[in-house]
Order: C-alpha cells, then sequence, then structure tokens
C-alpha cells in the first residue's frame, strides 16, 4: 500500500501543471488502448488521457501489480505486444491506440527488434483490423527513414528496428502520429517549453518524461496531428503551452 501511494503521489507532483490544463481543456471521448501502460511514459500519459475524458484499456504483462502500483482508475489487461492474436483481441471497440513499448534487453524475445519492431508490428495490424482511428506512437527523435541506422549496433540496434517499426505503421494506411522525442529527464512537466518540430530538424537534447506524455495524450484524438512524425525537445525559449499550436505547422508525411 504505501508503496503504492508512493507512485501516484510521484506522478502527481510530475503532472500537476498538464492535469490541471486538462481538467480545463474541452472534454474529449473514446477508448483508448494504451500498450506499454507501466513503462516511464505510460504511466503518466494515462491520469492525463482519463483526465481528457478517455476511457483507458492499459496493456500489461502483470494486471494485478500494475494496478496496485498505479491504481485501479484504468482496465488493465493482460497482454504480450507479441502475440498478434492478443493484440486483435485487446484492441476489439477501441478507437485510439497509444504505444510507447521499449525494449528491456539487447537481445532475444525481448530485444528491440522483437518489441521496438514487430510488437509495433503486431499492434498496427490489429489497430487495422479493428479499424482505430488513430495510433499514437512514442519513438525515438533519432529514428526515421533520415538516417542509415544499419550500422549503428547501440542498444541492440534500437534506432533501427524503431525505424521499421515506424515504416511499417506509415504504410499500414493507419491513421498515425509518431512523437521522437530526444533524450528522457526526470523531472516536473510544465516547467519549461517544448520545441515541437520536422524530424529533418533533430539535435541532441533533453525533455522531461512528463512532457513527452503531456504532447502524446495531446495527439490523441487531434487532426492537426494525423499523419505526421516530429521531434521534441525543451526549450526554455518559449512558453510551457505555446508547443499546442506547433501541431499545424507540421507537415504530413
Amino acid at each position: 500500500m504505501k508503496r503504492r501511494v508512493a507512485a501516484l503521489l510521484a506522478a502527481v507532483l510530475l503532472l500537476s501543471p498538464w492535469l490541471s490544463r486538462a481538467a480545463d481543456a474541452p472534454a474529449r471521448k473514446g477508448n483508448v488502448v494504451y500498450a506499454g501502460a507501466t513503462g516511464s511514459i505510460g504511466r503518466l500519459a494515462l491520469p492525463m488521457l482519463q483526465q481528457t475524458g478517455y476511457t483507458v484499456r492499459a496493456i500489461t504483462r502483470n494486471p494485478a501489480r500494475a494496478a496496485t502500483a498505479y491504481g485501479t482508475d484504468y482496465q488493465w489487461v493482460f497482454g504480450d505486444v507479441r502475440d498478434p492474436e492478443e493484440m486483435n483481441r485487446l484492441l476489439k471497440g477501441a478507437d485510439f491506440v497509444v504505444c510507447s513499448i521499449s525494449y528491456t534487453g539487447f537481445e532475444g524475445p525481448d530485444s528491440p527488434q522483437f518489441v521496438d519492431y514487430m510488437g509495433v508490428r503486431n499492434l498496427v495490424d490489429a489497430a487495422k483490423l479493428n479499424a482505430v482511428k488513430q495510433f499514437v506512437l512514442v519513438s525515438a527523435g533519432n529514428a526515421g527513414p533520415l538516417r542509415d541506422h544499419r550500422q549503428n549496433p547501440r542498444f541492440g540496434y534500437v534506432a533501427y528496428w524503431k525505424t521499421k517499426g515506424e515504416d511499417y505503421l506509415k504504410k499500414s494506411g493507419v491513421p498515425f502520429t509518431i512523437v521522437g522525442p530526444t533524450g528522457f529527464v526526470d523531472g516536473p512537466g510544465g516547467v519549461q517549453g517544448i520545441r515541437l518540430a520536422p524530424r529533418t530538424e533533430y539535435r541532441m537534447g533533453t525533455i522531461t518524461r512528463a512532457d513527452v506524455a503531456a504532447v502524446t495524450v495531446a495527439s490523441v484524438g487531434n487532426p492537426d496531428a494525423v499523419g505526421k512524425s516530429f521531434f521534441i525537445e525543451s526549450n526554455a525559449g518559449v512558453k510551457p503551452d505555446a508547443w499546442r499550436e506547433a501541431f499545424r505547422a507540421i507537415q504530413p508525411e
């Protein structure tokens, strides 16, 4: 119990600026299936999605533990993104899919090849089969087709496999949004501004996980975000909320 309370309090502290703004925003409706719900981005995005008005079905490999750690306000369901039949079942009735899954090993079944690529591929196929309205993928700012990642072995060739996942989503016909953060750091959201820019303008930088979660949630159901891929970083030179108008400036792919 103490662990659960501590985790929930930590999330509230990190997200408090974004949660208060979400409460003031117009409510949105729909069913969101979240893959990667207990990850460092997912567990911050869940309360914002709920505050925005969505019903959330959160995929995890341990629903009981997730409910204890992060609360029972979401529909925790067992699922493994590496199992295509499970994904087809779990996405039934979904309006939106949000995916921030990531590898936990450099080789084997938990590596980028099987999680960041094949897991995304299974989710995309299930999203297409179930006529999902939008698939929001949290990838990496340095991934994508603008660089040749075949000779980059870092972290199990993760940039290469994330790029293949992005390409599969783009070619699927499922309406998509790809969020490419630069380096993650801990800290509260809504403190600094956020630069939202085309992937061609990618550069090394940092951004808090809470701010990544906020941009991800703001992309869901946002027509200005559909068909677009962009990178995000912290930018102290702009106002904290100015990025919300930047979706329109990004050209669709």
